[in-house]
């Protein structure tokens, strides 16, 4: 007999040998008896080898923790070794691990007692540490009194008695302790237990056995009564029936004159329903006259859009020649060349309006200017206030008749200033020395053309200036000046009252800031830059009069020192709530909130002096976010993210989650129609991934025990037919372990299956594949503290369903604040797996978190939690 060295060693060979009885029995039958030597269940000798080593191994282990452990497995294995067949009656007495030291140790004798309080034999018995099919209860560790034949040392009948009385009293405590009906006795083994000596558990357990054969036999009784009552009053009811009918008919032959009444009340009816009809089909023309009169309204009103954006365009257009004829003249002024008093009085206005902007920028000092010019040049900006940034608003969050909030930063970087101008807002990133976004409002409805702010940036004075772009930037680069908000696009409301000059020097000091500028590749402000701004000035939702404006960078790499910073991207986005022209009817007589247009759109820097195609530059808010990291609004969010946005900014991703929480009270139809629209909407590749979302995780609450429970037959099959039909590509995504785990945690419930769906078999096996609920590799041993045993047992319950190879549960308190799962890093599926279990345990209700400890055997994944 050779003993192992540690406990390590002896906890290896218990893993070896349980495996392999474990792979042993998931054997086909046929395949049994060829199977190799290595898969074959260990044999009697083999296990008896094992015990009697395991017993002596004792002698080299000390701590009292780790005897326990070790006595546990020599349990594990006398408990195995007691059911078998070919046993004799020394197998049965009691294996009690060898004292420490060097000493031999008798069989069964009492030198080396590990001490066993009543919490391990009571609340802690040996079957439920270890949860192994057939294992004994405390009983199990009574050596009883051999009685082999002293011959052939073969099992005697009272051999076979012994341990039959020891697994009835297994069953007893188990019943016991769990109160779950189902280890009662009945039939033959009923009458074999009555014939045992009865202990209190024993005595117990039978009586309740027969008291539930009783009440079995009772109840098949009444159930014969009931179903006899039923089919006495079955017939009674034909022949009343029958009898009525026989009535009927007799008096109908007596009531003919009744009846020819009946049928002129029915052709009465008739009439009305059909005079009714036809006032419907009057309404309908009706309503489909008003439609056509609606749509004429629509193409009205474009049609003036269309006329009014040409004139604006116009006017647009002969302002900048007259700007830049403005410019020379004031040039030629400035030199001397053309006498002021030769000049038209409204032309020398617009020169000094030109003049005043550039000292304005600080590109010419009014020192140099002559007296006459520089007298009417600070009159002009005296009586501006353009410079005060303290009375500006800035952006209106509740613009478009709704709250657009401004995006939120995924990160909170603390170099950050908020600064508001004329109608818009700018969120500055002091570090990059650039703007992370605009926010700006434009009103069509009272958008001015006026004269366009002359050429020079000023710095902002709320700033330093090493917070803003350097003007170094623009002078001795290549990069020309481009700006996130057009006075274009701010040219309404308060900033253009009064003096069109005025303010014209107003919407300058608000635009042609350093703030509001950043460095663009050669052309693309004239380019697709500009072609951008002019799109969304006149053809985004034209029939819309406000509209907000958002911008901002794509920051690339950090610039070179000297160097100026290099957007990768620049981009824009355009909202505007739909105009009562363009609604539908319903939406008209709706109380929802409006619907959003939007048009979002991003143009690499590569593009350069490209024309602007929104088809080529469109982009998705949702891509917008991931690449810009910031979020936008929630009812931006939505309207952008399906095709066909509801009436309440709801998406369609929205309205089936709302028609899945429907099941509730559905109707089988209603819940067939939902169960089509589920696999057409899941069926679907052109869906963003977080409309997907929505559906699956309405799919998976409902698939929840308190949900499910109570919903019909047809709602609970279109609920796991839904989540059958989710694709596998979805649960792989990390970001949806957690529903995933979910939904292996509902769809395997034992609660559930005593209330199956009426599901295909096809389809069942298809939603447990794509949940991946199969058998796991890894051995996972549970240690918990602070909780009931039934507890720590439910929580391996419900990992075994999934799977996991839960070798058992062991009270500690180590385990004390602890939730974790502990798992071998060197191993990348054991890690995975890890991963994976923690988002299993999380769902059933016991949050963890997996975490690498180097000490873990490869293989074996370790729980340890705690309340």
């Amino acid at each position: 007999m050779t003993d192992f060295e540690n406990l390590g060693m002896l906890r290896a060979a218990h893993i070896d040998l349980m495996r392999q009885a474990t792979q042993a029995s998931g054997l086909d039958p046929d395949y049994a008896s060829t199977a190799s030597p290595a898969i074959q269940q260990p044999d009697t000798q083999t296990i008896r080898s094992f015990v009697q080593n395991a017993v002596a191994t004792g002698r080299h282990i000390q701590g009292p923790s780790d005897r326990r452990a070790a006595q546990r497995i020599v349990n594990y294995w006398a408990t195995e070794l007691s059911g078998r067949s070919d046993i004799a009656g020394e197998d049965l007495k009691f294996a009690r691990l060898a004292p420490p030291g060097n000493g031999p140790t008798p069989a069964g004798s009492d030198s080396g007692v590990l001490e066993l309080s009543s919490t391990d034999l009571g609340t802690n018995p040996v079957a439920e540490t270890l949860a192994y099919p057939g294992l004994a209860p405390a009983e199990a560790m009574i050596a009883p009194k051999s009685t082999e034949d002293p011959t052939t040392g073969a099992l005697t009948p009272d051999d076979h008695a012994e341990r039959l009385r020891i697994r009835v009293a297994a069953l007893a405590r188990q019943w016991r302790s769990t109160g779950f009906t189902g280890y009662l006795l009945s039939g033959q083994a009923l009458a074999e237990a009555r014939s045992l000596p009865m202990d209190k558990d024993i005595q117990d357990f039978v009586a309740a056995s027969n008291q539930a054969e009783a009440d079995k036999a009772a109840a098949e009784t009444a159930r014969l009564r009931t179903v006899g009552r039923i089919k006495n009053t079955v017939i009674a009811g034909f022949v009343l029936l029958s009898c009525l009918l026989v009535f009927a008919v007799i008096q109908a032959w007596r009531n003919v004159a009744e009846i020819k009444q009946l049928n002129a009340d029915l052709n009465g009816q008739m009439e009305k329903t059909i005079a009714a009809a036809n006032t419907a089909q009057i309404a309908t023309q009706e309503a489909q006259n008003a439609l056509a009169i609606l749509t004429q309204a629509q193409v009205d009103a474009l049609s003036k859009v269309a006329d009014l954006n040409r004139q604006t365009t116009s006017q647009q257009d002969a302002q900048n020649r007259l700007d830049a004829a403005v410019a020379l003249i004031a040039h030629a002024v400035q030199l001397g060349q053309i006498d002021p008093a030769d000049i038209d009085p409204k032309l020398y206005e617009m020169v000094l309006v030109h003049v005043a902007q550039a000292v304005q920028s600080k590109t010419l000092q009014a020192i140099y200017l002559r007296p006459e010019i520089r007298a009417g040049v600070n009159k002009l900006i005296g009586g501006t206030d353009a410079t005060s940034y303290d009375k500006l608003a800035g952006y209106d969050a509740g613009f478009l008749g709704n709250h657009i909030a401004l995006p939120k930063l995924s990160s909170s970087p603390a170099a950050l200033a908020l600064l508001a101008y004329e109608n818009y807002t700018l969120m500055m990133n002091s570090n990059q020395r650039m703007a992370y976004f605009t926010a700006a409002n434009l009103d069509r409805s009272q958008r001015q053309v006026l004269q366009s702010p002359a050429s020079g940036l000023q710095p902002d004075p709320r700033l330093d200036d090493n917070q803003q772009p350097d003007p170094n930037w623009y002078n001795f680069r290549a990069d020309d000046v481009g700006q996130w908000v057009d006075a274009g696009d701010i040219a309404w409301g308060a900033a253009v009252a009064g003096d069109p000059g005025k303010a014209a020097l107003r919407l300058g000091a608000s635009t042609n800031v350093l703030t509001n500028s950043v460095p663009q590749p050669t052309g693309m402000p004239t380019g697709a830059w500009g072609g951008l701004a002019d799109w969304m000035r006149t053809q985004h939702n034209p029939l819309a009069n406000k509209v907000t404006i958002f911008a901002g960078p794509v920051f690339g790499p950090p610039a070179a020192e000297g160097q100026s910073p290099q957007p990768v991207a620049y981009w824009k986005v355009a909202i505007s709530a739909v105009p009562e022209a363009g609604k539908s009817a319903a939406a008209s007589n709706s109380l929802a909130d409006p619907l959003y247009v939007i048009d979002a759109f991003l143009i690499p820097r590569d593009a350069g002096n490209q024309p602007f195609d929104p088809d080529i530059f469109r982009i998705t808010i949702e891509d917008l976010e991931t690449q810009t990291g910031l979020t936008f609004d929630t009812l931006v969010e939505w309207t952008d993210a399906a095709k066909n946005a509801g009436l309440q900014g709801l998406t369609l991703g929205d309205g089936l989650a709302a028609r899945v929480f429907s099941l509730t009270s559905a109707e089988d139809r209603e819940s067939r129609a939902i169960a089509a629209e589920l696999a057409t909407i899941l069926g679907r590749t052109d869906l963003p991934v977080p409309e997907v979302a929505k559906v699956i995780t309405s799919l998976v609450n409902m698939a929840g025990a308190d949900r499910f429970l109570p919903l019909s037959a047809q709602a609970k099959s279109t609920v796991m037919q839904g989540l059958a039909a989710v694709p596998p590509a979805f649960w792989t995504r990390p970001e949806h372990m957690a529903t995933r785990a979910r939904a292996r945690i509902a769809t395997t419930d034992p609660i559930l299956a005593t209330q199956p769906a009426t599901l295909p078999p096809d389809v069942a096996a298809r939603l447990l594949t794509n949940l991946a609920v199969q058998t796991e590799t890894q051995t996972v041993y549970l240690q918990f503290a602070g909780m009931k045993l039934e507890d720590a047992q439910a929580f391996s319950a419900r990992l075994k369903a999934l799977g996991w190879a839960v070798a058992g549960e062991e009270r500690t308190g180590d385990a004390a604040k602890l939730n974790e799962i502990r798992y071998n890093p060197t191993d990348g599926t054991d890690m995975d797996a890890a991963v994976k279990l923690a988002a299993d345990l999380t769902a059933a209700g016991q949050p963890v978190t997996a975490r690498p400890v180097a000490i873990i055997v490869p293989g074996i994944l370790e729980i340890w939690i705690s309340i």
